[in-house]
C-alpha cells in the first residue's frame, strides 16, 4: 500500500472513529436527560477509558452528583482531574471546587483562579472567601468583597447573605 492510499484510509477510519464516538455521547447524553443514568455511564466508559475527556466529565458528574451510579467524589475528583489534564474547562471548574472542599485549598487556587477569569460563579464565591480571611492568599478584603459580589450577581445562593 503507497503512502497515499495509506493516509486515506487512516483518514477514512479516525472518521468513522469520530463518528462513532458522535453518536456514543449523543446516546449517552439522550439517555441522560431522559433520566436513564446508568445507560448514560455504560455509553461513556469505554470512551472515558480511551481518554475522552468529554466522558471522563461526564462521568465525573455522574459520580459527583450520585446519578447511575453511588456518589463517589473521590473518583469524580479522579474524572474531572483526567479530563482537565486534557484541557476541559468545566472539569477543570469542578476539580478545583473539589481539591476546596477537601481542603487541598492551596492546590484548588490555580483552578479557582482560571473558573473565576471565566465567570464561574462558585468559584468566585470560593475565592472571595480566601482573600476575606487570608486563605493561602493575602487579605484583600475589597477583592473579596468583589469576588463575592459577582457569585451573588449570577445568583449563587450562598452569596446572598
Amino acid at each position: 500500500m503507497g503512502r497515499r492510499s495509506f493516509f486515506v484510509v487512516f483518514v477514512t477510519m479516525a472518521g468513522s472513529l469520530s463518528s462513532a464516538t458522535w453518536a456514543n455521547s449523543r446516546a449517552a447524553i439522550e439517555a441522560w436527560n431522559a433520566g436513564d443514568f446508568p445507560l448514560a455511564i455504560q455509553e461513556w466508559q469505554e470512551p472515558a477509558q480511551r481518554g475522552d475527556a468529554e466522558a471522563q466529565f461526564r462521568l465525573g458528574e455522574a459520580y459527583r452528583l450520585g446519578k447511575g451510579v453511588e456518589q463517589d467524589l473521590i473518583k469524580a475528583e479522579e474524572m474531572f482531574a483526567r479530563a482537565a489534564a486534557q484541557g476541559h474547562l468545566e472539569a477543570a471548574n469542578n476539580y478545583g471546587l473539589l481539591l476546596f472542599h477537601r481542603g487541598e485549598k492551596k492546590q484548588a487556587l490555580p483552578y479557582l483562579r482560571t473558573a473565576t477569569d471565566r465567570g464561574d460563579a462558585r468559584a468566585q464565591y470560593l475565592l472571595g472567601l480566601a482573600y476575606f480571611n487570608a486563605d493561602n492568599v493575602e487579605r484583600d478584603w475589597p477583592r473579596a468583597y468583589a469576588l463575592v459580589n459577582l457569585a451573588r450577581k449570577q445568583g449563587l445562593e450562598q452569596a446572598t447573605t
